[in-house]
């Protein structure tokens, strides 16, 4: 697997775990995420 790709997985990991500790998972948003993980919304799709 490409590296940037692992790199971005890893982040948005990270800003979901983050996230979580602001809001509930009912509240959380694909939008929120990629903010929290500060990665493009297009690297998700």
């Amino acid at each position: 697997m490409d590296i940037r790709k692992i790199n971005t997985q890893a982040r948005l990991k990270e800003g979901f775990f983050l996230l979580l500790a602001e809001k509930n998972l009912s509240e959380c948003t694909i939008s929120d995420i990629v903010e929290y993980a500060k990665v493009s919304k297009k690297n998700v799709l």
